[in-house]
């Protein structure tokens, strides 16, 4: 018998015997014993490319970044992003076999490597400022139709519900998208950051759904305001529109409680796959936006599950 029948044989002895080990989704050989990442067999999960200590401390890379050192980045909408791993040949594959073969395995993968990156994000924080950090809430970038309609859902949404059910914290869906973009790999580093603009906005249900959310938490989040002290803060240039708007809300006298209006609140936003930062700095601009409309402030802070 030859040494490949015998493996063979030998494998299918296996499955006979134990019928609930499964196939790695990545390598497909058995999986034997208990896995610590649903799906992925001991070998493929001991090459996850975890980012453990970030040289650059506003996008989060594991190598110094230069890009974050460039003038623009001072006026970015978000605080910082994190990402839980590095965009490998591996974490490559599976997000293509997970966001465009449609295999829905990956999906406790991914769901596990954020609920790591998002506890080192915590961590980080948490030790910055001496006691434990958390956001009020998560949201996510929303996929435009044409992806919904050829993948059938929304893997950044997917991610960050996974992660809320986790940490028992709620998502909120507060974005929408305006127009339709080309894919992000399709372009260059510029045409990136020139195709995001404008492109995010709040959705007209999401006013309500933080207005519910700060009825049933009334804590004043006064250790948050801290978390500008971490980095340079970033500069917010808000829309002529909020501006306007805020003002005559102040001018009809409907601002709600001075307690709201001088909240900071952490916001997680969540996304795929962090790049040149210009999908998560027009989201962030875009909550900004809601935040003058709820009279509050919001720091947005990303966490996403690559960093390229």
């Amino acid at each position: 018998m030859s040494h490949f029948l015998h493996a063979s044989s030998w494998s299918k002895l296996w499955r006979y015997l134990y019928p609930h080990h499964q196939q790695c989704i990545s390598c497909a050989h058995t999986i034997i014993g208990l896995s610590v990442y649903e799906g992925l067999c001991h070998a493929c999960a001991s090459r996850i490319p975890w980012i453990m200590k970030p040289q650059c401390r506003v996008c989060g890379r594991s190598i110094h970044c230069e890009d974050c050192q460039r003038q623009v980045m001072q006026h970015r909408g978000f605080l910082l992003n994190r990402s839980a791993v590095r965009y490998n040949t591996d974490i490559r594959s599976w997000l293509a076999a997970y966001k465009y073969r449609g295999n829905e395995r990956y999906e406790a993968v991914f769901g596990q490597l954020m609920v790591e990156g998002y506890y080192r994000l915590q961590a980080e924080l948490s030790t910055h400022f001496g006691c434990e950090w958390f956001p009020a809430w998560i949201t996510s970038v929303p996929a435009s139709t044409n992806r919904l309609q050829e993948r059938g859902f929304d893997q950044a949404a997917q991610m960050a519900r996974w992660l809320a059910a986790d940490i028992k914290l709620p998502y909120l869906p507060l974005l929408e998208r305006t127009r339709q973009t080309m894919k992000q790999s399709e372009q260059g580093r510029q045409e990136r950051i020139r195709s995001m603009a404008g492109v995010f906005s709040y959705s007209t249900m999401a006013g309500s759904l933080v207005h519910d959310v700060l009825q049933r938490h009334h804590e004043p989040y006064g250790y948050r305001n801290r978390i500008s002290s971490y980095i340079a803060a970033p500069a917010v240039p808000m829309q002529a529109s909020s501006l306007q708007t805020n003002q005559s809300l102040r001018v009809s006298g409907q601002l709600e409680d001075e307690r709201n209006a001088n909240r900071v609140i952490p916001i997680l936003l969540i996304d795929d796959i962090y790049t040149t930062g210009s999908t998560i700095h027009n989201c962030a601009l875009a909550l900004h936006e809601l935040g003058a409309q709820c009279r509050v402030q919001f720091q947005v802070i990303s966490l996403t599950c690559a960093r390229s």
